[in-house]
Formats: structure tokens, C-alpha cells, sequence
């Protein structure tokens, strides 16, 4: 199912029906804490199987929850990996940025922190070589 889209916005049924289809899911698949922006995503699928592999020894008895958890299991590594055979390696970033600027940005980087510096302040850096 694709987004609405806001520009052909329709009162159909069809349409109607669409939208609060997408507005369900949204709502049931909202994590509680956003993911870390910086973070790996097949690390947290990892860090997700590990824990699926816990329950799996507690309910090692019951056959129908570890199929459920074997069905969870799938779905996961189907979301780290997306359509792609095999997910590509991240794009290597240069080391150092020019200017101020990038050292600036490169620090908050590195702290895994949104910059929250005053305006005054990039704007200062920005126009320094």
C-alpha cells in the first residue's frame, strides 16, 4: 500500500477507506523510541533475533509460539535486508570536512547528537575558511 497522496486527496470510499488503511498502520508500527539515526539497521535486527532467541528457549516446548516467533524471526530479517538480495555496505565518508563548519557538524556527528547550537553560531563558522 503506497502513502496517500496529499495533492489527490478524495472523499471515495475507496480513497477514505485507503487512508484510514495507511493511518492504522502507521499508528501499530510506530516504535516507541525512534531508531538511532546514525544506527545500523541489520544491528538492530540482530539485537531484535537475539532477543526473539531468548523467548524461543523459554517457550522450547510449545510448538505453535515458536512458530509464531519463527514467523517474527523472518519478518525482521526481511525488513533489515528490504527488496535487496543483500544489503550494500556503507558508503565511506570522508574523514575530515573543510571549514570549520564540518568540524562542527562532525563533532555532533560523533556524539550521535542533533546540533542545538544558536544560529549565530553556525552561521559564525560557516563563513570562516
Amino acid at each position: 500500500m503506497a502513502a496517500p497522496n496529499e495533492e489527490s486527496v478524495s472523499d471515495a470510499p475507496e480513497a477514505l477507506a485507503e487512508r484510514q488503511a495507511w493511518h492504522r498502520l502507521l499508528e501499530k508500527t510506530k516504535p516507541q523510541e525512534p531508531a538511532d539515526p546514525y544506527g545500523n539497521p541489520l544491528q538492530l535486527a540482530f539485537d531484535a533475533l537475539q532477543e526473539l532467541n531468548h523467548i524461543k528457549g523459554a517457550i522450547r516446548s510449545n510448538g505453535r509460539a515458536r512458530d509464531h516467533v519463527e514467523r517474527v524471526e523472518e519478518a525482521i530479517r526481511q525488513l533489515a535486508w528490504g527488496a535487496e538480495s543483500a544489503p550494500s555496505p556503507p558508503k565511506a565518508e570522508p574523514k575530515f570536512s573543510p571549514g570549520k563548519i564540518g568540524m562542527h557538524n562532525r563533532w555532533h556527528r560523533d556524539a550521535g547528537k542533533p546540533c542545538t547550537c544558536p544560529p549565530a553560531l553556525t552561521e559564525a563558522l560557516r563563513s570562516r575558511p
